[in-house]
């Protein structure tokens, strides 16, 4: 079975490094076993599962979840991370760049991250509940789950 040390790297990230043709040894290492499991057993293992990716709603939620931490090392808590989104959706540039694939040129680091967590739920918003499930540990110095990336 697949073994893969998710204490560097999470899968999601892993992909994201190789699709951006920025693969380093763990990247290879992480998709040469699985590719190893997926033709070892002849295809009937779906891929995303011998490579520990979610399916498309879990790659949402991760994408989300990616950007929202990304964000909240720009910001002092919780609640600083909750208001921003909030505003960015409601009252802030939201409306206007939804039909946009990447934010426009010149925009904040912050409102880069808003914008793609906005992408990846269609403009939904989140309670403070769930932005601390996301991303309350960089605001405790604690180290998450592995699975953290795709809790919702």
């Amino acid at each position: 079975m697949l073994r893969i040390d998710l204490s560097l790297n999470n899968p999601v990230e892993l992909a994201a490094k190789l699709a951006n043709g920025d693969p380093d040894q763990r990247v290879l290492r992480w998709a040469e076993e699985g590719f190893a499991v997926f033709f070892r057993h002849g295809g009937m293992i779906p891929l995303e599962r011998c490579l520990c990716l979610p399916g498309a709603q879990g790659l949402r939620l991760a994408q989300r979840n990616i950007w929202l931490v990304q964000a909240a090392k720009l910001l002092p808590n919780v609640q600083s991370l909750v208001h921003e989104y909030d505003t960015f959706l409601s009252s802030g540039p939201w409306r206007a760049w939804r039909g946009l694939s990447a934010a426009p040129d010149g925009t904040s680091k912050l409102r880069i991250a808003l914008f793609h967590a906005a992408k990846a739920t269609n403009g939904k918003s989140l309670s403070v509940k769930q932005m601390r499930r996301i991303v309350g540990h960089k605001y405790t110095q604690q180290c998450p789950r592995q699975d953290f990336i795709i809790q919702a």
